[in-house]
């Protein structure tokens, strides 16, 4: 496509095979050629599986994909139980919590599933252990346990935080809780506008990068959203610079694919290196937020936030431990260096 680099043209390409609940279009259909790079860019941007799903229900799925689709179905369905034992075992307790993150408004096969407890931290770990869950692995505010058939991840998290670093006030995400029915039950996750935020700050924040499957988690959330509580929750929770990126982010990356912008107005004000990117048809996917893009959003976010403020004195007693402070430098280099999470 002309005026495109190659990452960018298959993006484009990607894109429009899923397409947009903003606008009707055809989907592109791609030829058997096509299929195996577009796959790989798929899955770099964690959206391999509802690729696959995606061709099976256009009816294009190449038989060479057709066993990676079946095992790829499989553990999506068992995702979905492992959500709702995990719901109900902790609900059966009266331990407030909510899966949020995981549970995508697209067909995904997530790599864990994120679930808050609220309370009773200790309390929720214990009760998994006794319903077969094994432990995984632990942080400073997470712990990971395994399912009993050791196929899927859960991690709860007491905070939700990098390393000791709060970076979302859990409490004020508590009163947007909702029970969300899927095909094996009922789960305990988050409001649209809630999951968005939570979205926006994880990408932004912690993972400092912005993958195809983030846009279609807030693409299709913002279907079901209201924009005032979207932009009021984003105000309590200190993330109104990561929002703002990320909808400016995806309104041209939208323009750019179907011709028609998110956002219904022009663009104004200094632009982000990397919308710059999109406009100007050289973007690879997943976005790596530059240096200026994560200043500007950590400095509004820590002179916003005083729980955050507070969480980095936490976070520097926690690195005086020499141990803690080797492996939580290799895990910020192997943070920095690499393409996708």
């Amino acid at each position: 496509m002309f005026g495109l680099d190659n990452a960018m043209d298959v993006a484009v390409r990607l894109l429009r095979i899923f397409g947009s609940p903003y606008v009707r279009v055809e989907p592109f259909i791609p030829g058997v050629d096509e299929v195996e790079e577009l796959y790989g860019y798929a899955c770099k941007n964690r959206m391999g599986f509802y690729f696959l799903y995606t061709l099976e229900r256009l009816g294009v799925l190449p038989e060479m994909l057709r066993g990676e689709y079946e095992r790829g179905k499989l553990r999506y369905y068992r995702i979905l139980e492992v959500m709702v034992e995990v719901s109900e075992c902790l609900d059966s307790e009266g331990i407030e919590h909510a899966v949020y993150k995981s549970l995508r408004p697209y067909p995904s096969t997530t790599v864990d599933i994120d679930v808050i407890i609220f309370d009773d931290y200790e309390r929720a770990y214990v009760t998994l252990r006794r319903e077969g869950y094994r432990l995984w692995g632990f942080g400073p505010e997470t712990i990971t346990l395994v399912d009993p058939s050791r196929s899927v991840g859960v991690d709860l998290y007491r905070e939700v935080a990098i390393s000791r670093v709060i970076y979302l006030d859990k409490w004020k995400l508590r009163k947007y809780r909702r029970e969300v029915k899927v095909s094996s039950g009922r789960v305990v996750s988050l409001t649209p506008e809630a999951d968005i935020v939570a979205v926006v700050a994880h990408s932004t924040m912690k993972e400092q990068m912005f993958t195809l499957a983030d846009y279609y988690t807030i693409l299709y959330h913002l279907k079901n959203s209201e924009m005032n509580t979207l932009c009021k929750l984003a105000g309590e929770l200190c993330v109104e610079g990561s929002l703002h990126f990320v909808l400016l982010l995806m309104s041209v990356l939208h323009q750019r694919v179907y011709g028609k912008p998110l956002i219904a107005s022009n663009v104004r004000g200094p632009l982000y290196d990397e919308v710059r990117g999109v406009l100007g048809g050289r973007l690879k996917f997943p976005v790596k937020l530059g240096l200026k893009t994560m200043t500007r959003i950590m400095v509004g976010k820590l002179l916003m936030d005083g729980r955050t403020r507070s969480s980095i004195v936490s976070q520097t007693l926690y690195l005086m431990r020499r141990s803690y402070l080797r492996f939580f430098i290799s895990q910020l280099i192997d943070h920095m260096v690499r393409e996708t999470y």
